[in-house]
Order: C-alpha cells, then structure tokens, then sequence
C-alpha cells in the first residue's frame, strides 16, 4: 500500500493514459467498421467453403446470419456474377449492395443465372449472403470489365 500512496500522481497518470488508449482503440474499430459496411455475423456447422478474389462456392447442413465479400469497381465498369443455389431447408439470399449498405439486386430471384450490373459510381460493392437456418449450397464467380 505504501508503494501507491508514494507513487500517487504515477498511477493516475497510468489511468488516465490506459483509459485514453481504449478510448482510441474503440474509436478506430468504428471507423474501421463504418468504413467496412458491416461485420458478418453467421452460424455455421458441416461447411466446405472455397473463396478466392472473384469466385465463392459453399456447401453447408446449417448456415444463419450474413457473410459478405467485397468487390472494388469504378464508375461505369461492368460487374458480372454468374449464381447458382440450391436450398433444402431455410432460405437463402444473395444480395449486391452498394457501400452504404444499400440493396441493388437479389440475385436468387431465380436459383441460377447471370446478373449484371453497371457501377454508377466509384466504390466498394458487397456481395452478401444472408442465411435463415438454411442447409444447400450456393456457387458464385464474378468477373469485372
């Protein structure tokens, strides 16, 4: 106890600098977050995923929550994303939104296809997933031209 009492001003001072320091940790991961969209929140179990730059295949018995990949385009580039799914339980959607979170397109209108999209401004892009106690699959490859 001695040793607090004599070294007073050096502890509050240590206090005062840890409490600082989480101040600013917390103020960078929500700069960090909002400049990210989101964070993906998910619960998975028996899954097999393969994800590279431009092409992402899943299968999965349980999938709930949203996973989400990003695609850099400028204005005016062309994204294509061929799709497939097949669902047994649950639902599944695939969406393309913008950086602010804004919803372009579900592209599960229809279990497969080829979806386009015309960037109308420079940006992220998100490609999310969103599973509700889902159990399937879902393919997807991208291209950018």
């Amino acid at each position: 106890m001695e040793v607090f009492r004599k070294y007073k001003k050096v502890w509050i001072i240590f206090i005062i600098i840890a409490m600082l320091v989480a101040l600013g940790a917390t103020v960078l991961v929500r700069f960090i977050i909002g400049k990210s969209g989101s964070i993906d929140t998910f619960s998975e179990r028996a899954a097999i995923e393969y994800n590279t730059g431009s092409k992402w295949n899943e299968s999965y018995s349980y999938l709930n929550g949203t996973k989400s990949n990003k695609v850099k385009l400028k204005k005016d580039q062309i994204l294509n994303i061929e799709y497939s799914s097949a669902v047994k339980e649950g639902s599944l959607k695939i969406l393309l939104q913008d950086a602010d979170g804004n919803t372009i397109a579900n592209l599960l209108d229809d279990s497969s296809g080829l979806f386009k999209y015309k960037a109308e401004k420079d940006g992220r892009y998100i490609i999310k997933v969103v599973g509700d106690k889902t159990e399937g699959e879902f393919n997807l490859k991208w291209e950018i031209k």
